[in-house]
């Protein structure tokens, strides 16, 4: 999917390969988990409640007890920690134990308060793997909800149809443009220069947008990856362009050959993105 931030209006949409074969929009009716693409909505409440990108958190071994009494033990995509590190470079490498500690931190329901809020309407389990995105979201919605970024704290619906006319040129239907304020625009501005230093900074998750793809235009991002590589995905924008890529198999029980976000979705987001430039 990819959106005019401004406008709303969806400027281009694939869901699948071939219509005849299948009918299911995967752009907006797939429903699958988000991974690490769902941590700017964790930052962005970090952020909105008084911690800032220079905080220390601690990337260490935890034992996560959930509210059902499930406990388990999260690792990180390196299966690594690395100690103490600011909450830049746990966002900038997409540590999954600093997003779950920042999730504890702040609460589940706070967490998801703000996704709901930027447009996320599927339902967001009350658990601490909130932190790195267990429950599932549509790309569309995820499209709409990174536009509040560049647009510096403003959601805007997305458009798929902005007018419908008769044969004769009479105007069957007008589309309207639905704006709502969702954050403050000093912390969509650290936001987007957090999601910046992912796709700038060395040991970004999306770095190789930059040295292996070549596409220099400023722009920020962020990558996800879930569980047994069944989702890969990669978000971004452009002042004036956001754009999503989600790569799976309809049956979730399938994995995409250990290809994380950054293999798998951001070279096609970086292709699509030099072809508009």
């Amino acid at each position: 999917v990819a959106m005019d931030p401004k406008t709303g209006h969806i400027l281009a949409m694939i869901g699948g390969r071939d219509f005849r074969q299948s009918k299911f929009n995967r752009a907006y009716q797939a429903l699958r988990q988000a991974g690490s693409s769902f941590k700017p909505f964790v930052y962005t409440a970090a952020i909105d409640n008084n911690r800032f990108p220079i905080d220390i958190y601690e990337d260490n071994s935890i034992v996560v007890t959930e509210t059902d009494g499930t406990v388990w033990t999260p690792e990180n995509y390196d299966r690594k920690f690395k100690g103490p590190m600011t909450l830049r470079q746990g966002f900038r490498e997409s540590r999954n134990i600093i997003a779950l500690k920042l999730a504890q931190d702040l609460s589940p329901p706070r967490v998801a308060e703000y996704a709901k809020a930027m447009g996320i309407s599927t339902p967001i389990r009350d658990v601490y793997s909130i932190g790195i995105g267990s429950s599932g979201v549509r790309l569309l919605e995820m499209v709409a909800a990174y536009a509040v970024f560049p647009n510096q704290g403003i959601y805007v619906h997305p458009v798929p149809v902005t007018r419908i006319e008769d044969a004769d040129g009479n105007p069957l239907f007008q589309s309207t443009t639905t704006r709502r304020a969702v954050l403050r625009p000093a912390v969509a501005v650290v936001m987007t220069d957090l999601m910046r230093s992912v796709m700038d900074e060395k040991g970004g998750t999306g770095y190789s947008t930059r040295w292996r793809h070549k596409f220099y235009h400023a722009a920020a991002g962020k990558t996800g990856t879930t569980n047994d590589y069944r989702d890969a995905w990669f978000l971004g924008f452009t002042p004036h362009l956001v754009a999503g890529v989600w790569i799976g198999v309809d049956d979730p029980r399938i994995g995409l050959a250990s290809q994380a976000g950054a293999a798998a979705a951001l070279p096609l987001w970086a292709k699509f993105m030099k072809e508009v430039y």
